[in-house]
């Protein structure tokens, strides 16, 4: 794995927003307002990618059966699981509730092993980056350079192969599918218009829905014509959606819902600790427990619930690093040995490893100068190159 300088292209915003991303560059006061950066690349041999590749697999197996360890041994208390929930989530394992993707966030140690910092389960973003903006980045690059090269990039085509086993599962003939993100979030809006939009190209009647613009008549959701919402992909976390006002009408599943409840247990770091006691000393994973003891003065602190990097903080010697504060500290802590991870030209890279129906198919690499990434990280693309 090598960060490379490259020729960002004269008219790449113009590029970009022609595909639909528009939050390639971040308005934020003084900070560089740089997201999507491709004056640089990471460039991975074959052999590598297969190692990333392998290990997402064995990992993704893992957290399979960390679900089910948990629901056998009715483990959600550990897992801060409202109690008024739990029977939901045991259904939806037991049922088998269609998931349709999720983000490890991966990194490489010194020695070249792929380590699991998290799991990114339930509300992953920059999808649409790892999967459209840098496939086209690639074809731009290999022309103007006259080279074949390769990516690790099979999102597109796993996604509309998933959507098969959704309709199977979930639609009967023109039955509609919404996709549904809060107003003004103009990242989740197009992570959600792009997983509709490969709906859409695989046969699906696919609408677009606001969740605060989804009713309740009294027995099902409902969409602004008062028709009721059958199935849902909804790119809101479920820890936060089990709190709004009609979370309970939740316990009622009027909807098929995606990602389904089952994704609570591995949606919050929790499951870290878990894993561990159920894989001690695995390769791809990282010492984690439900407290510091182990660890002695140095380790990583994370929030149960969080988002983008936000309250994780890194204490070394006993001194407390935590670059980014929003808030989530409320709900506990699990504690993970730190990794000292490599810098490359003084950024830190995490490897965000895509898992689309249970299959890993692709990565997508934030960066930060920062050790833990938050929503300022740059997006950066890659290629293989042997």
């Amino acid at each position: 794995m090598e960060r490379i300088s490259v020729p960002a292209r004269v008219d790449w915003q113009k590029r970009v927003e022609e595909l639909g991303f528009n939050f390639h560059t971040i308005v934020n006061g003084d900070i560089d307002p740089v997201y999507w950066d491709e004056s640089h690349a990471y460039k991975f041999t074959t052999a590598e990618i297969e190692n990333i590749e392998n290990s997402t697999q064995v990992l993704y197996r893992m957290c399979l059966s960390g679900v089910d360890h948990v629901v056998s041994n009715k483990l959600y208390n550990l897992l801060k699981i409202p109690e008024a929930y739990q029977g939901l989530v045991q259904k939806s394992w037991e049922r088998q509730d269609v998931d349709l993707y999720g983000r490890f966030d991966l990194a490489f140690n010194e020695a070249g092993q792929v380590k699991m910092l998290e799991f990114n389960a339930d509300t992953p973003t920059s999808l649409f980056e790892a999967s459209v903006v840098q496939w086209f980045w690639l074809e731009s690059y290999m022309a103007a350079n006259n080279v074949k090269l390769d990516q690790f990039n099979s999102i597109h085509e796993k996604l509309g192969e998933s959507y098969q086993y959704v309709k199977e599962k979930y639609l009967n003939g023109t039955d509609p599918m919404y996709f549904a993100c809060l107003k003004n979030q103009t990242e989740d809006f197009t992570t959600v218009e792009y997983l509709r939009d490969v709906a859409i190209q695989s046969g699906i009647n696919a609408k677009h829905i606001y969740l605060e613009d989804v009713g309740w008549n009294g027995k099902t959701f409902t969409d602004l014509d008062e028709k009721a919402i059958r199935t849902i992909f909804k790119l809101y976390p479920w820890e936060m959606l089990v709190d709004e006002q009609f979370g309970s009408y939740l316990l009622q599943e009027p909807w098929d819902i995606i990602e389904p409840a089952w994704k609570l247990i591995l949606s919050n770091k929790a499951i870290l600790p878990i894993l561990w006691e159920l894989y001690p000393d695995h390769p791809n994973l990282l010492p984690s427990y439900r407290d510091s003891i182990k660890l002695g003065t140095t380790y990583v602190r994370k929030p149960v619930f969080s988002r983008e990097g936000a309250n994780i903080a890194i204490i070394r010697n006993g001194v407390e690093y935590m670059p980014h504060d929003a808030g989530y500290d409320k709900s506990g802590h699990i504690y993970q040995e730190y990794l000292p991870m490599k810098k490359y030209d003084g950024f830190t890279p995490v490897l965000g490893s895509w898992i689309i129906g249970g299959r890993a198919a692709g990565l997508g690499i934030r960066e930060d100068v920062n050790e833990i990434t938050g929503n300022t990280s740059h997006f950066v693309p890659h290629l293989i190159i042997d």
